[in-house]
């Protein structure tokens, strides 16, 4: 039987990683991510004092993190490129014609940090849209992963998920790297088809049928009410991205597994499912193959692992503007496999692919079941079972932070102190199922009705998932923000 030593992980990590696919060799702390990353750095003839200066105090500070440190040429194959599972710190020279990425081995096992000597660009009180396009720019213009610029003041981190973190120079970098670089190195963005066991049914989703008409409608009355929020970032087209050449196009292209852009939240309804009762932990209990134990401050219980179904909107499209035919796909979660179904017409040759979080989508949507199913086994009927069982549940995500006196009461919040990782990794879908239970046992503990979660995700967004419409949650928000 599975042994559970502590409500922080109130579930077996080797059983939740098998039931999403994911490694249970995945690294969950920053003191484990560290281990992972090896650093050279990338020089051209130009680089300024000032750039040179921080690069070597960075490098001191990885090593005492016991980061090892390569010389360049060192890091080389036989082909004369950077080996696989490398970071490259990348001073940028303008003008240069050499740059980092195109010595790496591989888009994803050799992250680029581009260091510019100039002050951050981004005017502090624009638009998370106009910073967005900013961030975006530098970092599409050097084809790197992150981005730092030194400024007189202060040094700033960009990232791709469109997070700014200022640092002073007076902060140790150990700190930094801690809080933000080891973690955002580690678990970085990635397509959800490199990490995860995915298997399309190509125009097998009838987004016009009867069940699905109440989602539908759900979907673009939230759509309608983001439109002139301001609260999600547009999508953006790599068609309007100003690229160096079209080799750097084609591997941006390539980055993004040919998808045609990027597009920042998404919108997500769970659909309903038969919740079955948990069953309280005893001395002879027995718990089968399809079975997991799961701790609360009311006990142990062994809980099934069911099938779980979403309808998503589609990786790149306008989450302010959904096109019902086009834009929705259903994800299937089955014993550590998904499904992605695309709607009736959507051929294999049309750009119609699952969301960057697909695996935290389906994690939500697994660990709601998790806690209904206790719920149900405590409290018997109650509001968020049966919700989960007769309606289905709600998820949306964006790049914001709400507070708890503006949320209903009910929303439980975890997540804040997690480390700051990138979507689509696995680091983010298991942090989303421990937290989730977590909040679960804030309820339990305070007594309070369950209606859902609020998933705090340090320099990227917010996950809420609760028992409410989409379109309820984002004019929460909007009337709140």
């Amino acid at each position: 039987m599975e042994k559970l030593e502590h409500l922080d992980r109130p579930i077996s990590l080797e059983r939740i990683s098998e039931a999403l696919g994911v490694s249970a060799e995945t690294p969950l702390t920053v003191e484990d991510m560290t281990g992972n990353l090896v650093f050279t750095v990338f020089e051209n003839p130009g680089i300024s004092s000032r750039a040179i200066k921080f690069v070597k105090q960075l490098l001191q500070a990885t090593s005492v993190k016991g980061i090892n440190i390569l010389d360049y040429q060192d890091t080389l194959n036989e082909k004369g490129r950077i080996r696989e599972g490398i970071t490259i710190l990348y001073p940028i020279v303008k003008g240069s014609k050499d740059i980092a990425i195109d010595k790496v081995s591989s888009l994803y096992q050799n992250p680029v940090i581009g260091i510019f000597d100039m002050e951050p660009p981004i005017d502090e009180s624009a638009t998370n849209q106009a910073k967005l396009n900013t961030i975006i720019k530098h970092l599409t213009e050097e084809i790197i992963h992150l981005a730092i610029f030194l400024g007189e003041e202060k040094w700033t981190i960009y990232t791709m998920n469109g997070g700014v973190i200022n640092y002073s120079y007076d902060v140790p970098l150990d700190r930094a790297l801690s809080e933000t670089l080891i973690s955002k190195l580690t678990a970085q963005v990635i397509p959800p088809e490199i990490l995860s066991n995915i298997k399309y049914n190509f125009s097998s989703f009838d987004t016009r049928s009867h069940p699905f008409e109440e989602i539908a409608k759900d979907l673009q009355h939230a759509a309608r009410a983001l439109r002139d929020s301001g609260l999600l970032m547009s999508h953006l087209k790599l068609k309007d991205i100003k690229f160096r050449s079209r080799f750097h196009e084609r591997i941006a292209r390539s980055y993004l597994d040919e998808r045609s852009g990027m597009s920042y939240g998404f919108l997500v309804w769970q659909k309903p499912l038969p919740v079955k009762r948990a069953r309280k932990v005893k001395a002879n209990s027995v718990v089968k193959n399809d079975e997991t134990i799961i701790s609360t401050v009311a006990g142990d219980f062994i809980v099934n692992i069911p099938e779980v179904s979403v309808v998503s909107t589609r990786s790149g499209c306008d989450k302010t503007d959904i096109n019902i035919s086009r834009d929705i796909v259903r994800m299937t979660l089955s014993n550590g496999k998904i499904w992605v179904d695309t709607p009736f017409g959507m051929s294999e040759k049309v750009d119609c692919k699952p969301s960057y979080d697909t695996l935290t989508i389906l994690s939500n949507a697994l660990g709601n079941y998790f806690n209904a199913s206790i719920l149900k086994s405590i409290q018997g009927d109650n509001e968020f079972s049966d919700s989960l069982e007769y309606k289905g549940l709600s998820l949306f995500h964006w790049h914001g932070y709400p507070s708890p006196d503006q949320v209903p009461a009910g929303l439980f919040f975890h997540g804040d102190n997690n480390p700051a990782v990138s979507c689509s990794t696995a680091q983010s879908a298991l942090y989303t199922m421990f937290g989730k239970l977590s909040a679960l046992n804030q309820s339990l503990e305070e007594k309070m009705p369950y209606m859902g979660d609020v998933h705090i995700e340090p320099h990227h967004g917010s996950n809420i998932s609760s028992i409410y419409k989409l379109e309820q949650v984002v004019k929460m928000l909007i009337d709140n923000f």
